[in-house]
């Protein structure tokens, strides 16, 4: 069996792909899978803004900026919390 492991956005963050080995439900061996993936690369925080990224993507490339946090979105103004 070949499990991904990986957030939402797993270009941007990467992702762990592993073969496992089961017996019933105990995982008995594991490797990870070590190859490049074409296509996959980092996006810049100029570059994001240029394309006009948003979300989990742009503050992946390094721009602190949360749609809930500017625009005081729901109730999200009674929390502390700062952009990841």
């Amino acid at each position: 069996m070949i499990v991904n492991m990986g957030p939402h956005y797993p270009s941007m963050h990467g992702v762990l792909r592993l073969i496992v080995t089961l017996d019933g439900e105990d995982i008995v061996d594991c490797e990870p899978i070590l190859e490049r993936v074409e296509g996959i690369g980092v996006i810049g925080g100029e570059e994001a803004i240029n394309w006009g990224l948003s979300g989990s993507i742009l503050q992946a490339s390094g721009i602190k900026w949360d749609l809930r946090k500017v625009n005081h979105y729901e109730c999200y103004d009674e929390f502390d919390w700062e952009i990841q």
